[in-house]
């Protein structure tokens, strides 16, 4: 029986039209990727952190010293990544540090454990409230509505957070009026009704105050007015303060500004992720401080050179991946060349630098060696 290569393991023209240059060039493998994605992260989030301005003015000096001169500008480029190295080892030990000195002295650090927990287990609801999202019919909603409540009942996220959830995915959807009270019905059924507070409940110092049967009488009539004003619009105070709830409650959970909000916790926003991806895929070889350190690099599949719009589009495709519940970062395991959603969308691919190229005859040879 032939033995076929396994066409993940380099670049093939299975899914783009690609320069004879870049076939057969091995690809990087999806843990050299992540690996290269987690030095990318902390260095971000230290540039927003402490770099300011500085950084900018190292990238942009780099750059017009490399256009006239190529040899002293990829020596300041690797002077660049040497110290973004260095500045993130810094400060990440740095915030290590204090984390364990504040775990030793106060219970704050737990409660930040915590909290990222709990985040991480909310972010594993976002494919749910999607599908939710998605629905059509309200039959739909009402079902996956449910799936939802289910995978809230096994977090560990306190009562509080999870109604909070439960009522902004019900007010972003388009519903009527009676879908929603339907939809808020099932939510009271999982998580109880809402506590509510007495009001004007009469204090003790104030009943010890009447001495005597006429200012008794007063209250009493204040009190059996109150009753009766409160019997009266029972009903409609009820509906006011529902209303005030999912009101309050839904720009803290709507599904825009949540994704937004993970987004821009994993430096995801229009700023500094923005800036380092794009200019760095552009103008340094395609390689990012991760990219370099694992010594793999972003190409075009027609071997031109990476343009900043092709970079900045390529960036864009990391918010895709987080819009498809990460799938779009998950399928460079059974892609053919190991393209990302961003690669899709950019035409690129990501190749390893520290293994040789291969040809059709090394191929052919590996096969022909299989099959003795």
């Amino acid at each position: 029986m032939n033995q076929v290569k396994d066409p993940k393991t380099m670049v093939t023209p299975f899914a783009f039209s690609i320069a004879p240059s870049v076939l057969y060039t091995p690809l990087a493998s999806p843990t050299k990727r992540g690996l290269a994605m987690l030095v990318d992260a902390l260095l971000i989030a230290v540039l927003a952190e402490q770099a300011g301005g500085l950084f900018i003015l190292l990238v942009g000096l780099t750059l017009l010293i490399e256009r006239k001169s190529h040899q002293i500008g990829r020596v300041l480029k690797w002077f660049l990544y040497f110290s973004m190295l260095i500045m993130t080892i810094y400060v990440t030990s740095d915030n290590i540090i204090d984390y364990n000195r504040s775990a030793s002295l106060d219970n704050e650090t737990s409660s930040s454990v915590k909290k990222g927990e709990d985040t991480s287990e909310v972010l594993a609801m976002l494919p749910s409230i999607l599908a939710i999202s998605f629905c059509e019919e309200f039959s739909c909603k009402e079902q996956k509505l449910m799936v939802l409540v289910d995978k809230l009942n096994l977090a560990s996220i306190s009562m509080a957070e999870k109604r909070e959830i439960l009522t902004g995915v019900v007010t972003d959807l388009s519903l009527t009026a009676d879908e929603r009270l339907r939809l808020m019905a099932i939510v009271d059924e999982a998580l109880g009704p809402v506590a509510v507070t007495p009001v004007n409940e009469p204090s003790v110092d104030a009943t010890q105050d009447i001495n005597d049967d006429n200012a008794i009488v007063d209250t009493a009539d204040k009190l059996t007015s109150a009753a009766a004003q409160s019997t009266e619009s029972d009903i409609g105070v009820k509906a006011i303060a529902e209303e005030e709830r999912l009101d309050n409650s839904a720009p803290k959970y709507s599904l825009l500004e949540w994704a937004k909000g993970i987004l821009n916790d994993l430096g995801l926003g229009f700023g500094w992720a923005a800036f380092y991806f794009t200019v760095f895929t552009a103008w340094f070889d395609g390689q990012t401080l991760g990219k370099k350190l694992l010594n793999i690099r972003v190409i075009q599949l027609d071997a031109s050179t990476i343009s900043l719009w092709d970079a900045f589009g390529r960036y864009g495709g990391y918010g895709a991946g987080f819009a498809t519940g990460l799938l779009g970062f998950i399928q460079i395991y059974w892609d053919a060349n190991r393209q990302a959603i961003q690669d899709k969308i950019s035409a690129t691919v990501v190749i390893d630098l520290s293994k040789p190229k291969q040809s059709p005859d090394d191929i052919s040879t590996n096969v022909q060696v299989g099959e003795s």
